[in-house]
């Protein structure tokens, strides 16, 4: 369940965890989802990079407010340039495409609403 206590750790696995398995099927999945390979390496790197760094943050004891507050944003942004990439990759990509990046926005998002919401109380560790 995604609570105050572990949503830096569910964010931090999530993006690394994701990252892994597109890089390791990233042949497959450039295939299914009919989109540039660039574009699909552009979205591992991000989720890998954002992974190590959410599962690092999770890791302090104390949290700077501001660090707190550049993931949620963070998040809310990568939300809307999966919903953007979606509506342009809309004419080529497949349904599983267009469908990945939709998923991959609203479950951004939400880990960022809900990181906002609760961003002076994950400042300190619990």
């Amino acid at each position: 369940m995604i609570n105050q206590r572990n949503i830096l750790r569910i964010d931090g696995s999530a993006g690394f965890i994701a990252g892994v398995i597109m890089w390791l099927l990233s042949d497959v999945l450039v295939a299914l989802y009919q989109i540039p390979p660039w574009l699909f390496t552009i979205n591992i790197m991000a989720n890998l990079i954002y992974g190590i760094g959410a599962s690092l943050l999770a890791s302090w004891q104390h949290r700077p407010h501001g660090v707190v507050v550049a993931l949620s944003v963070a998040n809310l942004l990568w939300a809307v340039l999966c919903f953007v990439t979606a509506m342009v990759i809309a004419p080529t990509a497949s349904i599983f495409g267009i469908g990945h990046f939709v998923g991959e926005g609203l479950f951004v998002g939400t880990l960022g609403v809900l990181e906002w919401r609760w961003r002076h109380a994950l400042q300190h560790a619990q």
